[in-house]
């Protein structure tokens, strides 16, 4: 039986809850796994966060490699889960 995983980002500004609800969708939903950006450090991170944002917030200044590893690794393994849950500051509308 195939399944395909889904992703489901949790994004928001700081101290707004995407913790918290990554979290509980991660209890309440089977077979998931759960990838929290804080958990990360983040080596060639804008330094003034504040400016970054003040700049147009360019999220292309981010090196994300790591995280999408972890995604693709997740995505690729031998049982993959049915949801990766991202708690995840940046979004598109």
């Amino acid at each position: 039986m195939s399944r395909e995983t889904k992703v489901i980002a949790v994004s928001g500004v700081s101290g707004s809850g995407k913790t918290t609800v990554t979290k509980c969708l991660g209890e309440r939903l089977r077979n998931s796994e759960s990838l929290f950006f804080d958990d990360y450090i983040w080596k060639d991170a804008p330094e003034d966060l504040v400016k970054w944002v003040k700049d147009g917030a360019d999220y292309d200044l981010w090196n994300l490699d790591t995280l999408v590893k972890d995604v693709m690794t997740l995505f690729e393994s031998v049982d993959p889960p049915s949801f990766i849950l991202l708690d995840y500051p940046f979004s598109y509308q």
